[in-house]
Formats: structure tokens, sequence, C-alpha cells
């Protein structure tokens, strides 16, 4: 089991994976990056960064 992650260490682990968020990646790609960590953390980590999150399933473009 994982040590609790507190303090600092969280805010820059949590800042780093909003930056990432921001920048296209998706949650699931997150998780590597969350020191051994789950997806619930990683989503709990960007809500508490109040991260805006992409739709699941974002439209597809229509050709016409």
């Amino acid at each position: 089991m994982t040590e609790a992650l507190r303090g600092a260490a969280r805010a820059e682990l949590r800042d780093d994976l909003a930056k990432r968020y921001n920048a296209g990646a998706s949650i699931r790609s997150l998780v590597p990056y969350a020191q051994g960590r789950s997806y619930g953390f990683v989503y709990r980590l960007l809500v508490e960064a109040k991260v805006v999150r992409r739709p699941r399933n974002p439209p597809r473009p229509t050709t016409k």
C-alpha cells in the first residue's frame, strides 16, 4: 500500500497532473505519473485542482 501524500508533495503532483491534463492528456494516461496510485486518486487530484473536465466522448466532426 502506498503512503499518504500530503503537503507540498501532494500540491506538486496535483499541479503537474493538472498541467498535463490541460495540455490534452487523458486521466488514464496520467495514472503512470501518479506514483503508483489509482485512476480515482488522479481524478480526485484533478477535482482538487479545479480542472474543468472534458466530455468523455466529444462529438465527431461532421462532413457535408
